[in-house]
């Protein structure tokens, strides 16, 4: 019997009128695409309208993993993911407990220039960013990361233009990443945030990856 296919029209011919629709498995597949895409996909979870759990403002998730905030910026207001992004900052070290002279012995010093440049990139690029340039103790500048409940790096921001920028790390820096386990990256322009953001983002991919 000679039909149309319901994906392409094209006519084709079928011994099976009542159970077949489309002409070849490509247009089937490209229909199906189409028809299980977002809510249409049976097991597709926690599809349409949502509340979010900060502002109470209604949002669409079209996204098969559960979001409760209706953005990031919502979600990073929110008092309890300035207490996690603080604790995380704070296993990096002891942070605080010290008097402003203490800090100058191990090289604590004021925001350099290109700092806030800096942190606006990380921002403009969905990074989080905790700065911790005021704790001394030889603590690095940003503590930033794609998520509370992922892993990050912590930033120290070198000048290239000042003297002491071009020193590079501090004596009291270099003491606490001796005994510093984690990643850390030195930055000093767009290049550097760029290639930071980048290894973040291969640890958020393989996180996904591999639940």
């Amino acid at each position: 019997m000679n039909k149309s296919c319901a994906n392409c029209g094209k006519p084709y011919w079928t011994t099976h009128p009542a159970k077949s629709f489309y002409c070849s498995l490509p247009c089937t597949a490209a229909a199906f695409r189409i028809r299980f895409a977002g809510a249409g996909n049976p097991n597709f979870r926690n599809a349409g309208w949502h509340k979010c759990k900060g502002c109470g403002k209604e949002f669409r998730d079209e996204r098969r993993h559960k979001r409760t905030y209706c953005s990031r910026e919502c979600y990073v207001a929110q008092p309890e993911t300035q207490d996690r992004l603080k604790s995380m900052a704070k296993a990096a070290g002891d942070l605080g407990g010290m008097s402003k002279h203490a800090r100058g012995d191990i090289g604590f010093r004021g925001k350099d220039k290109n700092h806030d440049e800096i942190v606006s990139a990380f921002e403009s690029m969905d990074v989080l960013v905790t700065d911790l340039h005021t704790l001394g103790n030889g603590m690095l500048d940003l503590f930033v990361t794609l998520s509370p409940e992922e892993p990050g790096i912590l930033v120290e921001i070198k000048n290239p233009n000042s003297k002491y920028g071009r020193r590079g790390l501090s004596k009291g820096q270099k003491r606490f990443l001796s005994g510093w386990r984690g990643s850390y990256r030195i930055v000093s322009d767009l290049d550097g945030v760029i290639e930071t953001v980048k290894v973040l983002q291969r640890w958020h991919a393989a996180i996904r990856n591999n639940p």
